[in-house]
């Protein structure tokens, strides 16, 4: 799978504008402000319905516009899919999303379709940052590779808003949130246990890809911290029905998926507490590439790489390392000032985009 043209209107600060990509490596270069990330943003919106930046849709659209219109061309073996994107400015418009003209109504059937894998500069939130952003990520990777999962997450969310909704008025009656009680232990249950199979999985190719790229045979790991225990539905409605007072006091749910996390250590330590900025970003790069192992390997699609800006952040091996790990395996699409520092080797086959010119 390789994105082979690129359309954008209206986004960002492109008016009209159509790029052309090679199916491996692509250097976006220019100075800063020429709009080296809008464009894989572009793609990021296209390929997973939001910003890897977590703007807003109107933030992204050009000043003084009313709409922004993204259009992707993607090969996939002997065949192309056109992939469209829309997002109107107006009370009530919705963002739109086509496959090849037809229109997709439901995002479960248009996520997962494109497939791309993003690495940028806030990644190292993901080894360090809050529990919401490391929530976000794992379920959004779990939901490319599975739809039911997808339904579930939507699902909770709707029970979990229904029963908050129940506790912010003040007036909570058992048999008004009983129902609401048993419908989010049930989701809680199936959520928790794709999530800890997830991590499970993803273990062994985090490490590996981590000692790849930084060249050190150090131990890494990955444990998923859920905020009610237990195997069965049983067991977390009856831990979800003891907080009910708590929950009644503060006015909302203290405890589901909703709540969790998870936590990296490297040498046995946890991250937040001790590793350096060039082990953070290689541990976040091994994540990164981690998600990409995995997600190939339950849908048999090659993903696209799009890499924002972080070699200035690695030192010459770890960038030479990262390049090797994916030499003739994906099309990638990095933001770069220059290709001064980089290899001959490093540039063969590939497109070279200047936005400076």
């Amino acid at each position: 799978m390789h994105l082979k043209k690129l359309t954008v209107k209206n986004f960002r600060n492109y008016y009209n504008n159509t790029f052309e990509f090679c199916n491996s490596y692509n250097f976006i270069t220019g100075a800063n402000g020429t709009g080296k990330s809008n464009i894989l943003e572009a793609v990021s919106v296209l390929s997973n319905i939001k910003s890897f930046r977590n703007a807003s849709d109107r933030a992204m659209i050009k000043q003084y516009e009313s709409y922004y219109y993204i259009n992707g061309v993607v090969a996939e073996d002997t065949f192309e899919n056109v992939f469209e994107a829309a997002f109107q400015n107006k009370d009530k418009i919705k963002k739109k999303y086509k496959i090849n003209n037809s229109k997709v109504d439901r995002l479960i059937d248009y996520y997962g379709k494109f497939i791309t894998v993003n690495l940028s500069p806030t990644d190292t939130d993901l080894i360090i940052g809050e529990p919401e952003k490391k929530r976000r990520y794992i379920d959004s990777v779990i939901s490319k590779i599975d739809k039911e999962y997808f339904k579930k997450i939507c699902e909770y969310k709707r029970i979990l808003n229904n029963r908050n909704t129940i506790l912010k008025s003040g007036i909570v009656h058992l048999k008004n949130i009983q129902v609401w009680n048993e419908l989010l232990a049930e989701k809680s249950s199936y959520i928790i246990k794709k999530r800890e199979k997830f991590l499970n999985d993803i273990l062994d190719l985090f490490a590996n890809n981590y000692q790849k790229i930084s060249n050190e045979n150090d131990s890494v790991s990955i444990k998923y911290r859920p905020s009610v225990t237990g195997e069965t539905t049983a067991d977390i409605l009856n831990q979800i029905e003891n907080n009910q007072q708590r929950d009644k006091r503060y006015k909302t749910t203290t405890l589901g998926p909703h709540r969790d996390s998870y936590s990296i250590k490297y040498r046995g330590v946890d991250c937040s507490l001790y590793a350096s900025n060039g082990q953070l970003r290689s541990l976040s790069i091994a994540l990164k590439l981690a998600e990409k192992n995995i997600v190939e390997e339950n849908l048999n699609k090659k993903a696209v790489i799009l890499i924002d800006d972080i070699f200035s952040e690695l030192d010459r091996l770890r960038r030479h390392n990262l390049i090797r790990l994916m030499k003739n395996q994906n099309q990638v699409l990095f933001t770069v000032p220059t290709v001064e520092d980089l290899s001959i080797s490093d540039l063969a086959d590939s497109t070279i985009l200047n936005l400076d010119k």
